[in-house]
């Protein structure tokens, strides 16, 4: 055999004994230029061409006393961070001051709540931030930043989220506030906002409070499309500190300014057979096509080695795990969708390093035959 012939054999050996592709691994795009990023979104916030991450950075916990004498209060605090792609490399263009990742029960002080939503169709959100009565709207440009600060008397938002839940093509807000007429701050409130370019116009009236019972956490975790519904609803989650089942309910229109919520949409049972799948802490949701792809821990666990994030579709009713490709099988570290040179993907952030993985992390399971 010539030399020639013998290299080309060997460079393609490996896809002749296989039988198709060798594995491509993803590609690096540097370390984090931010220490302990827990979780991060994509969004085109400077410009409408290209995807930024915004992450979320854990400053850890800080004890507040609220009166002499009285115990301490255990308060996390995080930072909000835009980090902006440059060549191979994520770079810091903006962070936001300290802010309260949770909320202390009965000591009057609540959590900041933030989202994003497009507000002016210029196809770069604004990022809304909450405080005490008030919310911050920050938004992008290429060589600026502008601020503007709205008020909000008398709410008190522990959490937000951005959708269109009306279906007017236009985004609204809908919020998770504290009750002020609850002393124990254990019930929660629904509101839905429509966001102008100088405030937030309530429309509707605070929705039924929702309780689900001591130990569990109520927050709104997304917002996605559920079994061909024909718009995004706002998705609440009531997570346990333990891995457990955890209570997932949607926020939907039931006239122009009336909403109500349910969870029949999603499967939840508090004893589980081993067939079935549930997920077990507050998901990262995902549009993908029309179906909702949830990014987390599901019970009984994910990975033959024990509970550890998998990807999940919602799918007439059922939680089915979606195997992950040969390329992704060590992600574990915060994802969101990414597109990178306009090559549409998923981005991971593990070990401080950014990981692309172009097109899909996972294959679609086969739906059994009937």
């Amino acid at each position: 055999m010539r030399p020639n012939a013998a290299i080309f054999l060997l460079m393609f050996l490996p896809v002749v004994l296989s039988g198709q592709p060798a594995k491509k691994s993803p590609s690096l795009l540097g370390r984090c230029p931010v220490e302990n990023i827990v979780s991060i979104i994509s969004g085109r916030f400077v410009t409408p061409d290209v995807d930024d991450v915004l992450g979320v950075q854990d400053l850890g916990r800080i004890r507040l006393s609220m009166k002499p004498g009285r115990e301490r209060n255990e308060v996390q605090l995080c930072r909000l961070v835009l980090l902006r792609l440059a060549g191979k490399r994520f770079q810091k263009v903006w962070q936001s001051r300290s802010l309260l990742a949770s909320t202390v029960p009965r000591a009057g002080l609540a959590a900041n709540a933030w989202t994003s939503a497009d507000i002016n169709a210029d196809g770069r959100p604004e990022l809304f931030i909450f405080g005490a009565e008030s919310c911050q709207v920050i938004s992008f440009n290429p060589d600026s930043i502008r601020t503007r600060e709205f008020n909000l008397h008398g709410s008190w938002i522990t959490d937000a989220v951005s959708c269109d839940i009306n279906a007017d093509s236009v985004p609204e807000i809908v919020t998770l506030e504290l009750s002020p007429l609850d002393t124990l701050l254990d019930s929660r409130l629904l509101r839905v906002y429509a966001p102008t370019d100088s405030c937030l116009v309530p429309i509707s009236e605070y929705i039924t409070g929702l309780d689900w019972g001591k130990g569990i956490n109520i927050t709104l975790t997304g917002a996605g499309r559920l079994e061909d519904y024909w718009t995004d609803l706002p998705v609440l989650a009531g997570t346990y500190t333990s891995i457990r089942p955890s209570i997932y309910a949607v926020l939907y229109p039931v006239g122009p300014d009336s909403f109500a919520f349910t969870n029949n949409p999603f499967p939840w049972h508090e004893w589980f057979t081993k067939e079935q799948v549930l997920p077990a802490d507050k998901l990262t949701l995902f549009n993908v096509g029309d179906t909702l792809v949830a990014y987390g821990y599901f019970v009984p666990g994910s990975r033959p080695s024990g509970p550890s994030k998998s990807f999940a579709a919602l799918q007439d009713g059922e939680w089915r795990l979606l195997p992950i490709s040969e390329k992704a099988q060590h992600i574990t570290g915060p994802v969101c969708r990414f597109n990178l040179n306009q090559v549409s993907g998923w981005l991971e952030l593990r070990d401080h390093i950014f990981r692309f993985y172009p097109t899909e992390v996972f294959h679609w399971r086969k739906q059994p035959s009937h």
